[in-house]
């Protein structure tokens, strides 16, 4: 729990119970409300993926940036953390950017998408445009959103 309640503590004024109500309750939207006094190296790969998610909605923020959520697991434990992710937009309605080479995942947690390929230096996108989403202009990046 230490690490999950951190950024509250780094940058909140909340007190020390409202600290740790936030966080036993993220926890248990997670899945796991009997993990708090385990350490980290004592939790599997699903675990720390969901500790991870738990502390990142713990602050309330907006925008979560997800950076390939289900590499490294086994596909029960993939679709529990695409079901999470999609259960944020709904329980606090985060938006949930998700960069990952996971096809079905992709299409598990979104409900626009857009993607890139080719070479950093000549990425092209794919898709239709989003309802008010312009085609970025930059170098890097060419639309592919749909």
């Amino acid at each position: 729990m230490r690490t999950s309640a951190l950024a509250l503590r780094e940058h909140t004024r909340l007190a020390e119970d409202e600290i740790e109500r936030r966080v036993r309750e993220r926890l248990e939207w997670v899945g796991l409300s009997k993990v708090e006094d385990m350490k980290p190296a004592s939790l599997s790969g699903g675990m720390r993926k969901r500790v991870g998610l738990a502390r990142a909605i713990a602050m309330d923020p907006q925008y979560v940036l997800y950076d390939e959520p289900t590499t490294g697991l086994d596909p029960i434990m993939a679709d529990v953390i695409d079901r999470l992710i999609r259960g944020c937009r709904h329980r606090i309605g985060v938006t949930s950017i998700v960069v990952t080479h996971d096809l079905q995942s992709a299409f598990k947690v979104g409900r626009s998408r857009g993607h890139a390929a080719g070479r950093p230096d000549r990425v092209h996108g794919h898709g239709r445009r989003g309802a008010g989403v312009p085609r970025s202009r930059g170098p890097s990046i060419h639309g592919g959103y749909e």
